[in-house]
């Protein structure tokens, strides 16, 4: 079965709380033998959506979720040319992998970990859809880091 067959299968088990056979396929479409960027994208937003739906359930969820972030925003440049190759417009898009690690990143206050990750994606040209968005946080990070500093 292909990676894109495989991820949108797991999705399936993933929105019918079925976690065992989710996390099993959602890892077979990481090995699958047509791997590609968009795929693989997709296939880390349903693990970081699976392992923070487990946190609190299984020591080892946060864990994992933080690495699946990590691992979708190492290979978010490439994803996005890829992306812009095959469909032009990247506007629709969301990357839970910035914006959740981010709020960890921000809940443990390692706000100049928070404030690199949000520039890379304002770097990249994203969007994260809020008012806000990335420029707000790095603003609002950065006051939050200086009054620390004072303290």
């Amino acid at each position: 079965m292909g990676q894109k067959k495989l991820w949108m299968k797991g999705s399936a088990k993933l929105l019918d709380r079925k976690y065992r056979k989710a996390e099993k396929i959602l890892l077979k479409a990481l090995k699958a033998k047509d791997d590609n960027l968009i795929d693989r994208h997709f296939t880390y937003n349903l693990l970081i959506k699976l392992y923070n739906q487990l946190q609190g359930e299984r020591r080892d969820a946060q864990e994992k979720h933080i690495y699946y972030c990590r691992e979708d925003i190492k290979q978010l440049s490439e994803f996005l040319e890829e992306w812009k190759k095959e469909y032009g417009d990247i506007s629709h898009l969301r990357f839970p992998s910035i914006i959740q690690l981010g709020s960890i990143l921000e809940k443990n206050e390692e706000f100049q970990e928070a404030i690199d990750l949000y520039n890379f994606a304002l770097e990249l040209g994203l969007d994260e859809g809020t008012k806000e968005g990335f420029q707000g946080r790095v603003k609002r990070l950065k006051k939050r880091s200086q009054s620390k500093e004072k303290k």
